[in-house]
């Protein structure tokens, strides 16, 4: 599922990706467990998709990655063991109750606003 951006408890499950403004990034949650972001290469005759950061969790078992209130972005496996995770957290006893994770329209920068 193409998704603009994700809020505070949302999640992007295998397949899903987060597409910049522009449509030249994209943050996705791979079949094979890999959460990457790719940049759109234009080459003679073609386009594609090119790698520029991945979580290095590929042949695990992930399931989906969520953005908590605690500004944290996680991936699961489907028994919610955590398999990575951004270490954005805040360590405060307030949530943030509005967050929102977006590709950023000039570049690959997944921001939290």
């Amino acid at each position: 599922m193409n998704k603009k951006c994700i809020t505070t408890g949302q999640a992007l499950y295998k397949g899903d990706y987060l597409l910049s403004s522009n449509g030249n990034y994209k943050a996705v949650l791979q079949v094979r467990g890999l959460q990457s972001i790719f940049h759109l290469r234009w080459q003679l005759c073609s386009v594609q998709w090119a790698p520029i950061w991945a979580t290095k969790t590929d042949g695990k078992d992930s399931d989906h990655v969520i953005l908590q209130s605690d500004r944290n972005l996680v991936i699961y496996t489907k028994d919610k063991v955590p398999l990575w995770a951004s270490k954005t957290d805040i360590q405060t006893s307030r949530t943030c109750l509005n967050l929102y994770l977006m590709m950023d329209k000039p570049g690959p920068e997944l921001n939290l606003i």
